[in-house]
């Protein structure tokens, strides 16, 4: 048999039997709710739903962000785009004209 801890009810104790089988016995007392915990729970819900919609603004806010600044790298990838096909064009007529 194990050594008993100090700790440890009599309830709890781990027996062996003659087969080497291993029972436990634990009597698991659970306190009834209390006002306290249903306060604090209450608390904690208040909490996690203040934070839940805290966050949910941060990522509005960076989404709007990031679609403005990704609006603008599209603009200014527009307008170099037709400024490298106005100078392609150009090259295109200074060749034409030198081959002539």
């Amino acid at each position: 048999m194990p050594p008993k801890r100090k700790n440890q009810k009599k309830s709890d104790l781990v027996t062996d039997e003659a087969e080497n089988d291993v029972e436990v016995e634990a009597s698991v007392d659970m306190p009834a709710t209390t006002s306290l915990q249903q306060d604090m729970e209450a608390l904690f819900d208040r909490r996690f739903k203040q934070q839940t919609s805290h966050i949910n603004d941060l990522f509005s806010n960076h989404l709007q962000t990031t679609k403005s600044a990704l609006d603008e790298i599209k603009s200014s990838q527009a307008f170099l785009g037709s400024k490298f096909d106005d100078l392609v064009a150009s090259i295109k007529e200074v060749k034409a004209e030198n081959v002539s």
